[in-house]
């Protein structure tokens, strides 16, 4: 398995990641006012650029996210609960609907399962220590030993 190729996929790949400018300068193609298809410009700087895109991006992403997450969240309730939905929980301690529990059970267990996710920096700090522990013992992946990889479990 050749190891130097992927390296360069995956540096590509982070550069690309860093520099939505750079994606864009180098990847896409468009058509211009000939029909002509050439490569994407942009009268911005690359500063400008990202700084734009990522504003955009992130906005569009947590609106996409929150809302998704909270309709599945109402659903699921629904689903769980039929026409009991809007019941008050019999234990007069608690003045929420079964909807509404259900609802908070489910964005808590969501946000359980984000905790246990990796973020991106963690994923490429292990690709690097797997690069570099492959290049050192002149490994595979198949020939990675458990101990190693158990070292990068969430717990």
């Amino acid at each position: 398995m050749e190891i130097q190729p992927r390296v360069e996929r995956n540096r590509e790949i982070l550069k690309c990641q860093q520099s939505p400018y750079y994606f864009a300068t180098k990847y896409i193609k468009v058509k211009n006012h000939k029909g002509e298809t050439v490569s994407f410009n942009s009268p911005l700087s690359e500063e400008k650029f990202n700084k734009m895109f990522n504003k955009m991006f992130k906005n569009c992403k947590m609106e996409q996210q929150q809302e998704t997450l909270e309709e599945a969240a109402k659903k699921y309730s629904k689903k769980m609960w039929g026409v009991y939905f809007n019941d008050i929980h019999p234990d007069i301690a608690i003045t929420e609907t079964q909807g509404e529990i259900s609802i908070n059970n489910f964005l808590a267990g969501a946000e359980y399962q984000a905790e246990k996710m990796y973020s991106e920096e963690e994923v490429l700090n292990i690709i690097n220590q797997v690069e570099r522990f492959i290049n050192k013992d002149k490994s595979t992946f198949t020939e990675i030993p458990n101990w190693f990889i158990e070292q990068f479990k969430k717990k």
